[in-house]
């Protein structure tokens, strides 16, 4: 039998909380096809909780957006119950690296409409899905092997 990726919930959590602001830190930035526009995110934070019985998510990103010279920045909040979603890796063709490589990630995509509470700024929102860039394979399989084992409710 194969061993689980992770002895317990906390290492899990620990993985993902180091991990993930020094993958999204690694990330080159990405340029948007459509717009000419060129950004980077950064996951500042990412919180664990459980509430009614059901593993809470709150990710705090920061990103810049630069096009035509002029720098944009923003922040952006997405909370969601690890439960309500689908968790799988995506990739985003109309974003590129500087040597041309799509942009990959994970992808949270709710199971019913509207199962993301996201903040752009401060303007609040709901969503039905949201996704974090992980441009490393390995940092990106490793990332989604800790969510899907939090998701199981393994401990």
């Amino acid at each position: 039998m194969a061993q689980p990726p992770f002895a317990s919930h906390a290492r899990a959590i620990d993985y993902i909380s180091r991990a993930l602001p020094k993958a999204t830190a690694d990330n080159p930035k990405y340029l948007t096809k459509a717009d000419g526009s060129v950004s980077q995110w950064l996951t500042q934070d990412i919180k664990f909780t459980t509430a009614r019985g059901a593993m809470q998510v709150v990710m705090r990103e920061s990103f810049t957006q630069e096009k035509a010279g002029k720098t944009i920045p923003g922040r952006h909040e997405a909370a969601f119950s690890l439960g309500e979603v689908e968790i799988s890796e995506f990739t985003e063709v109309g974003d590129v690296t500087p040597i041309g490589q799509a942009s990959r990630g994970l992808m949270f995509t709710c199971k019913a409409p509207g199962c993301v509470a996201a903040k752009w700024g401060d303007q609040r929102s709901r969503a039905d899905k949201t996704d974090i860039s992980v441009q490393d394979d390995a940092t990106r399989a490793k990332l989604l092997a800790a969510f899907r084992y939090l998701q199981a409710g393994r401990s």
